[in-house]
Order: C-alpha cells, then sequence, then structure tokens
C-alpha cells in the first residue's frame, strides 16, 4: 500500500492537496482493509493439504503453494522439495501448517 504522490499531468495532479495527516489517516484505514481481506481469504484454507515447493529455511521451513500463498511449515522438510502440508492456521501474512508426506 502507498501513499498517493502527485504525477504531472495526471487529472488528481489538478486536486486540492490533502494536508498530511489525512494522508496517513487514510493510508492506516486502507492498510487494516487489506490485512482483514488478505486473512479472510486465507481462512478457507485451514484443514486442507496443498502441495508446497520449499523455498526457505529459518526460525521455520517455508514455501509457496500454487497460489503462491506463503506456508510456515512447523516441522523440516528439505529445501527444493514439494511437500504435501496440511493446513492448520492462518494469518493476513501466511498460511501455517506440517509437511505430511514429500511428493515425487
Amino acid at each position: 500500500m502507498s501513499k498517493f504522490g502527485r504525477r504531472p499531468h495526471a487529472p488528481a495532479s489538478k486536486l486540492k492537496p490533502l494536508d498530511n495527516s489525512t494522508i496517513k489517516d487514510r493510508s492506516i484505514r486502507a492498510s487494516r482493509l487489506v490485512r482483514e481481506v488478505q486473512a479472510k481469504a486465507r481462512e478457507r484454507f485451514v484443514g486442507s493439504e496443498e502441495t508446497v515447493l520449499v523455498t526457505e529455511q529459518g526460525r521455520s521451513m517455508k514455501g509457496r503453494d500454487i497460489y503462491y500463498n506463503q506456508i510456515a511449515l512447523k516441522n523440516n522438510a528439505a529445501l527444493g522439495s514439494f511437500v504435501s502440508a496440511k493446513i492448520t492456521g492462518s494469518s493476513a501474512g501466511c498460511l501455517i501448517g506440517y509437511a505430511t508426506s514429500v511428493s515425487d
């Protein structure tokens, strides 16, 4: 989410400028709404089994499903492998689950 910036020759550049506090307030409200919508959209995956490509190793293993959702895995899996993962939770930022089997 980014704040509006004037662009020369764009129709909106002729509008009266808003004060910074209004811009900041609108940006905060819009960002909250985006996070709420993302969290609600990801809730539908809870309880499902997804194929995940394991792409990162950190505090937890992370990967992506076919919809490019990030999935944090509670157990280990080899980087670069495809695993079946049971989705047990969600947030605005990612899905949470555990690897149930390695796909060939």
